[in-house]
């Protein structure tokens, strides 16, 4: 029995006594419902949430722990009502703006990409008055960068991640997330010192690794993007992307066996990625035009356009 686990026993215990001395204390349910949840028990702070929003409708942390626990179940459109309630009872409630950011950045990952725009953006109204409230709120910065990301803009999420690096400047994660705009931007430089400085505070950051590989194929520095492909490998060596980008990067190369070799690799682990097809029938084409056209097939069915373009040019 961990530590943890004592700690959260110890508690519901504690508000055992203190709800058997004043039933009706609203207080002591909520924080029992948290130690309930803590435990992976959703039943009981359940009950706990809503009979402390009974005892007193005007508890906007009730309300707030409740949504947590709903999105926990996920079910993010209560959770979205509970905090909204929570916001409603305490207008300066940062936690439970980032919450709410939170379960509409949660909720976009499942809609079609208007609606995921949207809600992306309500994300960022909540992050943006989350951090307006607590200035210092890391976990809001964090989320309002990724949330720029997904909404397609990565000017401002460089920027959003440049204010966390200022705040906290070794965290290695964030510098990451600053490399990964840049990429997306064409930056591929700025990219490359971002990644390095993560790989600097992070060495076992494989991720980081696979990104910087990317830049620096980019920017045509084939033989370092290998090298960064073969130091995610040596980390992660389920990495499906690994092996497939350094696929990518063999066959540009014109080592198409070596390209087929790590395309292979690649399908072992996750056997339905289109592009990998594509890249296999690709590197197949010169040495065995039947096989090319199995795999360039094979990624034409799973929806890859350009697989379906080349068989169209290989038919002809």
């Amino acid at each position: 029995m961990n530590n943890e686990f004592k700690k959260h026993r110890q508690d519901i215990k504690y508000y055992n006594k203190e709800i058997k001395l004043d039933p009706k204390d609203a207080s002591a349910y909520t924080n029992r419902g948290a130690a309930y949840k803590a435990l992976g028990d959703y039943r009981m702070a359940f009950h706990d949430y809503n009979k402390a929003i009974e005892l007193n409708p005007q508890f906007a942390k009730a309300y707030n722990n409740r949504g947590t626990l709903y999105l926990a179940v996920e079910v993010p459109r209560k959770a979205l009502n509970d905090y909204s309630k929570a916001i409603e009872l305490n207008p300066e409630y940062a936690e439970a703006y980032y919450n709410r950011g939170f379960a509409y950045q949660h909720l976009a990952e499942f809609i079609l990409f208007n609606e995921r725009l949207k809600n992306n953006q309500l994300a960022i109204h909540d992050y943006n008055k989350a951090i307006e409230i607590n200035p210092k709120y890391m976990e809001a910065y964090y989320n309002r960068g990724l949330a720029y990301s997904s909404s397609g803009d990565h000017e401002q999420a460089v920027n959003n991640f440049t204010i966390m690096i200022e705040l906290i400047p070794k965290a290695a994660e964030i510098y990451k997330e600053r490399g990964l705009a840049h990429q997306t931007l064409g930056n591929h430089q700025q990219a490359i010192t971002d990644f390095s400085k993560a790989l600097e505070l992070n060495p076992k950051d494989s991720g980081a690794y696979l990104s910087r590989g990317r830049a620096y194929n980019a920017l045509g520095n084939r033989q370092q993007a290998i090298s960064d492909y073969n130091k995610d490998i040596e980390l992660d060596p389920r990495s499906t992307f690994a092996y497939f980008y350094r696929g990518v990067v063999y066959n540009d190369m014109g080592d198409h066996e070596q390209a087929v070799k790590d395309f292979n690799k690649a399908l072992g682990w996750i056997p339905c990625i289109a592009e990998v097809y594509l890249m296999w029938g690709k590197a197949s084409k010169d040495r065995d035009i039947n096989m090319a056209l199995k795999y360039l097939q094979m990624a034409a069915k799973l929806g890859n356009s350009h697989a379906k373009m080349f068989l169209f040019y290989l038919r002809r």
